[in-house]
């Protein structure tokens, strides 16, 4: 756990580190002079303060013409570094012989190739791209470019051709390791495998005494069969309508009732057949005159000792 809260507390700062500093020799050197052109075959040596190995920047403009003098400058030279990829240029420091003056030494991005010379032909110098250039300083035996990098190419190239002034005379000593200084980018590191936690470590209390659990019986678990009383879906077993059943009750039901009412309907008058019959009226009786088989109407009327002679028309019912 400290050790994960470290690295988390110090990838912030891990990630301001600078790059490393670092000093690069130039991969090509050479300088020109205009006592040597290319149409003279004479070479005239440089002075004797200028050894090989040295460049020799003397006298000059930028536009390489002054009034009622010689076309300028006299000498000029030129550095070119590959730069590795992402690299920044800090400055160029390039140490100087005794007695140089550096007024107005200025260095140009060039805008055409060069091959390494010394003393070579100024025709064959490289022609400086006016519109960006570094001023260089002169401090002590240095002649210093502080801005030097905002010369550099995207894809990682250097090439400065330096210029002096109408004025100026120097000598630049044979350029060292140390002349550029340059700043690599820092490589990303890969991110490093989490660190797992460590599971906080809890105090063991007091001991704690089991607790009795009384278990009940087992209970026996009794399997039931029950039978499929839901037909397959797939295979419907054929069923008997229930319509035929259904009429064949109620056929039934009203032939029973037809049976009780012919039954009820004779008694009914049987029943008042010999009730009308008992009265001397009905079917019976009209039988009865009509063949001739009445007997003689008492006038009569009643039964037992009720039966008294009435007089007059006997009710009609």
């Amino acid at each position: 756990m400290k050790r994960l809260l470290t690295l988390v507390l110090l990838t912030p700062a891990l990630a301001l580190v600078p790059g490393t500093a670092r000093a690069q020799a130039p991969d090509a050197v050479g300088w020109w002079s205009a006592a040597h052109r290319s149409s003279v075959p004479v070479v005239v040596p440089p002075a004797p303060d200028v050894t090989a190995g040295d460049l020799l920047l003397q006298g000059g403009d930028v536009q390489r013409e002054l009034p009622n003098t010689a076309p300028a400058p006299t000498a000029l030279g030129a550095l070119r570094y590959a730069l590795p990829d992402g690299a920044t240029v800090d400055r160029l420091t390039l140490q100087v012989a005794t007695g140089a003056q550096a007024m107005d030494v200025r260095a140009y991005a060039t805008t055409s190739p060069w091959q390494p010379v010394e003393n070579g032909a100024i025709e064959a110098a490289p022609v400086p791209d006016l519109s960006r250039y570094a001023v260089g300083t002169l401090t002590g035996s240095s002649l210093v470019f502080d801005d030097i990098g905002k010369l550099a190419t995207e894809d990682g190239l250097l090439s400065v051709v330096l210029v002096p002034g109408v004025s100026d005379r120097v000598v630049v000593l044979p350029p060292k390791a140390t002349a550029l200084t340059v700043t690599q980018a820092q490589a990303s590191e890969p991110d490093p495998p989490p660190t797992a936690f460590d599971p906080p470590t809890i105090p063991a209390g007091p001991a704690l005494a089991p607790i009795p659990v009384a278990v009940a019986p087992a209970v026996p678990v009794v399997t039931v069969d029950v039978p499929q009383v839901v037909p397959s879906l797939a295979s419907p077993q054929p069923q008997a309508p229930a319509r035929p059943v259904v009429a064949a009750g109620v056929r039934r039901t009203v032939t029973a009732d037809d049976s009780r009412t012919r039954l009820f309907v004779l008694l009914e008058a049987v029943l008042l057949t010999v009730f009308f019959g008992l009265l001397g009226l009905g079917p019976l009786a009209a039988l009865a005159r009509l063949t001739g088989s009445a007997e003689e109407v008492s006038t009569e009327r009643g039964i037992g000792r009720f039966r008294t002679a009435r007089e007059g028309t006997a009710a009609r019912l």
